[in-house]
């Protein structure tokens, strides 16, 4: 769904611009296939040029090694290609001269007995000793960090990705920010998502163009099915379900 609704942006924003130049619209069509096809470029074109059907590659590359995440004494590390400098840094020089692992194709053919012989270094420290190892050492590395840390990282801070917004029905929500940052955009102007209806009225009339009567008419008709579900209900499911549907009827009354 991420992925087709950002294909989505692309092509309104293209024809957005397409259209200040030429003065004509365009009618746009996306599809959500299409659009992990896209996302898999690579992985389609290695198919279409060597016939080779791609398998389960977990975090690694299909062309590239070392490259992907490795497990370390504590934690994990995602290593991006940096060979021959990682045999260096973590004292597996003599992989380089290694003929199974010398060229690229050399790694590839070899790569389970290579990620293997990786992470029995790797296991020598915790990922965090050897981030700092390899940040020094100009090595492509990163941690892999839970839900937890990521809130908490410098960099999120720093970038304002946790916002924390006043919501109508009380208290804050906590969102993740955009990440586009874009001059004279004030993010704390920001506000919380809508409750549920919240815009029924101004959809309804303004766009539908329903006048009160029906509106209103049309929410006696709400509640009344929503009695009788409750009522058949009663004689077929438990307390629970007749509670959840209660406390529905009850918030719809609210909003009205």
């Amino acid at each position: 769904d991420i992925i087709g609704g950002l294909f989505g942006v692309v092509a309104v924003i293209s024809a957005l611009a397409q259209r200040e130049r030429t003065g004509e619209g365009k009618r746009i069509d996306v599809e959500m296939l299409g659009s992990m096809m896209s996302a898999m470029a690579y992985e389609f074109a290695y198919y279409l040029c060597s016939g080779i059907v791609p398998g389960p590659m977990g975090s690694g590359h299909l062309a590239l090694l070392p490259y992907g995440v490795y497990k370390c004494k504590e934690g994990y590390v995602a290593i991006g290609p940096s060979w021959p400098r990682l045999a260096k840094v973590i004292g597996a020089e003599w992989m380089i001269e290694d003929p199974r692992f010398m060229k690229g194709e050399d790694r590839l053919k070899h790569r389970q007995e290579f990620n293997q012989i990786i992470e029995e270094y790797l296991a020598k420290a915790p990922a965090e000793d050897w981030l700092e190892l390899f940040h020094v050492e100009d090595i492509m590395a990163g941690p892999i960090n839970t839900i937890d840390k990521v809130v908490i990282d410098p960099q999120v801070k720093a970038r304002n990705m946790i916002l924390n917004l006043p919501h109508p029905l009380g208290g804050e929500v906590r969102l993740v920010g955009n990440p586009m940052k874009m001059e004279g955009i004030e993010e704390d102007k920001y506000t919380a998502p809508p409750t549920m209806g919240q815009h029924n009225d101004e959809i309804l009339k303004g766009l539908l163009k329903y006048s009160d009567d029906q509106i209103a008419r049309m929410r006696e008709e709400e509640q009344r099915h929503a009695l009788e579900l409750i009522a058949r209900l009663q004689k077929t499911a438990g307390d629970a379900a007749i509670r959840v549907l209660e406390k529905e009827v009850e918030r719809q009354k609210q909003e009205d």
